[in-house]
């Protein structure tokens, strides 16, 4: 049989339909974010005297989407004489692992950056692990109060 013959003993692969277009963010996502103040009131905050990031979140329970996590994460560094909003966010609660805290990972970066400054040292693991400890319980209690 050549190429172009058919042969009817062989199923036909069906049609794959496209894959729906990628959804943008919920039109509500910027009106949760706008909300947060993580920098104004500094409550969860990781970093040295000379580079700080500062978390703030806020849960949502939304009737079409269910319990939804709002946060975001700013980082104001003097020495650089910048501030900015490198995370910000609005993702299902139910995705996210019951110890999440983004303010590790910043930790982390800032403690890399600092490791052989004479000036300034490094975050403090222990404050770091008090913060986030303090940040999953305050998240905790807001999912169950909210579901």
């Amino acid at each position: 049989m050549t190429m172009t013959e058919h042969n009817d003993d062989v199923p036909t692969v069906p049609e794959i339909p496209p894959l729906p277009e990628p959804r943008g963010p919920h039109p509500d996502d910027a009106a949760l974010l706008e909300q947060l103040d993580g920098y104004g009131h500094m409550s969860y905050t990781v970093g040295n005297e000379d580079w700080v990031a500062c978390g703030d979140f806020n849960v949502v329970n939304d009737p079409e989407r269910g319990l939804l996590i709002a946060y975001h994460v700013v980082v104001d560094c003097e020495s650089a004489g910048f501030v900015d909003t490198p995370e910000a966010a609005v993702v299902p609660a139910q995705v996210l692992p019951p110890d999440w805290c983004p303010l590790w990972s910043y930790a982390d970066s800032c403690s890399e950056m600092y490791v052989d400054s004479d000036e300034y040292p490094p975050p403090d693991a222990d404050e770091v692990g008090e913060t986030c400890e303090r940040w999953v319980t305050a998240v905790q209690a807001a999912l169950r109060a909210e579901g």
